[in-house]
């Protein structure tokens, strides 16, 4: 009598670990669609010896008691198939909010069990970029003396369509900080960080997560609640065997798709070379020094919501009808081209947020991030940014 038992091997440690982390409840159903769109990818037997780890929150039941699961995707060649492998639930009660050490928590969790050479993350989720989740009394005072109800401010329109908008509630939300600190504490540094969410393709949270990333991946804009498309772009985040990556690929994937495949025709994304920021930051530092040209008006700056007042501005455009001297705004452009390494973009972007039913806005300048300067709503907000204590 015999028995035969397979046992899967696991390398002590990966050549690579992408961590996925969808964070919130509302977009749960999207989230799902990700997930089996990611083992659609990974069943072509792409992975080699990666490790692609997944943690997804489901929902408090009504209650402030929340639960997740950690996922491991793998491919099986005896099913000839990816699958989805439970590794843990867990309940955490976000008491005082989600903030740095949560968010410690989790990540110290799938390292700890999937360890590698080299980490990538992916984080899903509503986003609003640099803006706290908490912003100042000063917002809601501001915008009722520019005779505006602080009630419209990110409401979104009821019939518009779902996109991966503000967080659930401010207790299921964070700041870019708290994640960067996160991050630091767990003594790693990604190969880079791909924002599927809204707006975080902006300066400020680029240069408050700087030290943790090589590069950021990022939307000027909003993303519709379908997301990023993995069963496309997978292939790019696991090359040769799941050992390399092509970013550029990665973000040329996702405007592709939205301009071919999915009905809203709106996708805009860049890739940032966070070792460029630093010096970003002089050559803003620079463009601030020169002053202001005559006559410039924010009106005519391009911008990525549909809402008025508006939050999130082109940075490069803003630059070169700004500054007051040109050969300070021709500097700064060229260090942002070193910055932004890739960037790419539908001729509209849809946003869920003002009236009218006007949801598609021309792009007619793009630079591939965004920034909140001369945003009169959020200035004592923004004058707390490590980006705005760096620039003046």
């Amino acid at each position: 009598c015999s028995t035969t038992i397979k046992v899967r091997q696991r390398k002590a440690k990966a050549s690579q670990t992408i961590i996925v982390q969808f964070i919130g409840t509302a977009l749960n159903y999207y989230f799902e669609q990700n997930i089996a769109k990611m083992l659609e990818a990974l069943s072509g037997g792409i992975q080699g010896d990666a490790q692609v780890m997944v943690l997804i929150e489901n929902n408090n039941n009504g209650s402030d008691l929340y639960n997740a699961t950690l996922y491991e995707l793998r491919y099986d060649a005896t099913l000839g198939k990816a699958v989805k492998d439970k590794i843990e639930d867990f309940l955490f009660l976000p008491s005082n909010g989600y903030d740095s050490a949560h968010f410690d928590k989790n990540l110290s969790r799938i390292l700890n069990f999937a360890p590698a050479e080299k980490y990538a993350l992916v984080i899903g989720s509503h986003g609003l970029g640099w803006v706290p989740k908490t912003p100042s009394a000063i917002l809601s005072r501001h915008l009722m003396r520019l005779g505006l109800d602080p009630a419209t401010l990110w409401k979104r329109n009821e019939n518009a369509e779902m996109t991966r908008h503000l967080g659930d509630r401010e207790k299921t939300r964070y700041n870019v900080e708290e994640i960067a600190s996160a991050i630091e504490k767990n003594n790693i540094k990604f190969d880079y960080i791909l924002f599927d969410a809204c707006f975080m393709g902006n300066v400020e949270s680029a240069y408050a997560m700087r030290n943790v990333a090589d590069y950021i991946i990022g939307s000027p804009c909003e993303v519709m609640g379908y997301g990023f498309p993995y069963a496309k772009i997978m292939q790019y985040m696991l090359q040769n065997g799941g050992t390399s990556y092509d970013l550029d690929k990665i973000c040329s994937g996702y405007v592709n798709y939205y301009k071919t495949e999915a009905v809203t025709k709106s996708a805009c994304v860049a890739l940032t070379k966070c070792s460029e920021l630093e010096a970003l930051a002089q050559a803003m530092k620079e463009v601030n020094s020169a002053g202001v040209k005559s006559g410039f008006s924010l009106d005519n700056v391009q911008y990525y919501e549909g809402q008025n007042p508006h939050s999130f501005y082109d940075l490069g455009d803003m630059v070169e009808q700004s500054c007051a001297d040109a050969t300070v705004a021709a500097a700064f452009k060229k260090q942002l081209d070193k910055c932004i390494t890739s960037r790419y973009h539908t001729k509209q972007f849809y946003s869920a947020y003002g009236g009218n039913g006007v949801y598609y806005h021309d792009i007619n300048y793009y630079s591939g991030i965004t920034t909140s300067a001369m945003v009169d709503h959020y200035a004592n907000d923004w004058r707390n940014t490590a980006w705005y204590k760096a620039t003046h």
